[in-house]
């Protein structure tokens, strides 16, 4: 999701939340962002069958952009009839950018954790959860 469509869901959600209710949320974080790589896969039917029922190939490229902690992994699936585009955006967020964007729609970070498990927080996460609250 782009910045302004996180904020239109972070604000709907905001306003269906319940007097006292709290939502549960989790990011990838930097410790995740710092071990993507650009890479490329082409092969047979990619990720097990996933894209089609048929015969296919598959081909993955994965593409970094470090000023924005952004990944996209861009599948192209070729199938006998198509080909199909898949483009998977992922912004990475460190405890800060996440609170701040939380923040700006008016809700309130009460508790962190590594993981939705509620393992404590420590930074050293492949993930960030939070549980908010409105303001």
């Amino acid at each position: 999701m782009s910045p302004v469509q996180r904020k239109k869901l972070l604000t709907i959600m905001r306003d269906h939340l319940a007097e006292g209710g709290q939502i549960l949320l989790d990011v990838s974080s930097l410790t995740a962002f710092e071990k993507c790589i650009e890479l490329g896969i082409f092969m047979r039917n990619f990720m097990y069958g996933f894209w089609a029922s048929a015969y296919y190939m598959g081909l993955m490229r994965t593409f970094i952009y470090g000023e924005d902690n952004v990944a996209l992994d861009m599948y192209t699936i070729f199938e006998q009839a198509k080909i199909r585009k898949i483009y998977n955006w992922m912004q990475y967020f460190s405890l800060e950018s996440l609170k701040r964007e939380i923040e700006g729609c008016e809700l309130v970070v009460e508790e962190v954790f590594d993981d939705v498990a509620g393992t404590p927080y420590t930074g050293d996460s492949d993930e960030i959860a939070v549980i908010v609250r409105r303001r």
